[in-house]
């Protein structure tokens, strides 16, 4: 059984080098698709933070395969573009990794032992989203689709109190959530002032509940988190660790 990590970049490195450190003992191989244009389905004028040199520079020396790709209109055709060239390379299942995720060991060992005895196609697991810091998270019951198998059908979820993956979308700087939102796939259902109200508003401790960018009555609301270690050993180095709050 041949597994890959498949990571789908545009832009990222704030959270990459540390995404791909957590994944790339436990499997055969860790392979990054870049494209320097968007392919979360919205442009934008906005020049990107980040350019490939930057993006390839934050991985520093880790062991990483990078392929050069795109334009894509969407991140589905993306995806599809690099399960399609992974299984070619001889890879029976792929752990699907967004920059902004990390795992943790026993996490990942528990999952990839789940996903790939499963006859499932499809492999989904639940996230915990940190919000403005590694201090506060919101949970929710979305599990999204993080491997991929090259024979099965159908799907399957991994069970949400065997851990959850963390995931570092909005712990990142004011600049690159701003550009994250014009890119968006779900740009167009984004909640009216969620920038000002939800997001630049919120401090540790004000109050401000119903966070999250298109749902809302209470999908997300941040609660303080008490790491038990597993975060700590994952990215304890990392220079947010300490932050009250991530500007």
């Amino acid at each position: 059984m041949k597994i890959g990590a498949l990571f789908i970049v545009h832009y990222g490195l704030e959270w990459l080098r540390w995404a791909i450190r957590s994944v790339m003992d436990s499997v055969d191989g860790v392979h990054v698709f870049y494209t320097e244009t968007p392919s979360h389905g919205h442009q934008t004028s906005l020049v990107c933070p980040e350019s490939r040199y930057d993006i390839m520079r934050s991985i520093g020396s880790l062991s990483v395969n990078w392929h050069d790709c795109g334009p894509f209109e969407h991140e589905g055709y993306h995806r599809d573009y690099a399960e399609a060239q992974m299984f070619a390379m001889g890879y029976d299942s792929l752990l699907i990794v967004d920059a902004d995720e990390l795992w943790e060991p026993f996490l990942l060992k528990k999952f990839i032992e789940y996903g790939t005895h499963s006859e499932a196609r499809m492999i989904r697991v639940g996230m915990r989203h940190f919000w403005r810091s590694l201090k506060w998270v919101c949970d929710d019951e979305c599990a999204p689709h993080r491997m991929t198998n090259k024979v099965g059908t159908g799907e399957a979820y991994y069970p949400m109190d065997g851990g959850r993956v963390f995931h570092m979308g909005y712990a990142q700087s004011v600049g690159i959530i701003n550009y994250k939102i014009q890119i968006h796939g779900h740009r167009n259902e984004w909640r009216e002032n969620w920038w000002n109200d939800k997001f630049m508003s919120w401090k540790p401790g004000c109050g401000i509940t119903d966070v999250h960018p298109t749902n809302k009555d209470g999908f997300w609301d941040p609660k303080p988190y008490a790491d038990d270690g597993k975060l700590a050993f994952t990215c304890g180095d990392h220079t947010y660790w300490n932050m009250e709050l991530i500007e």
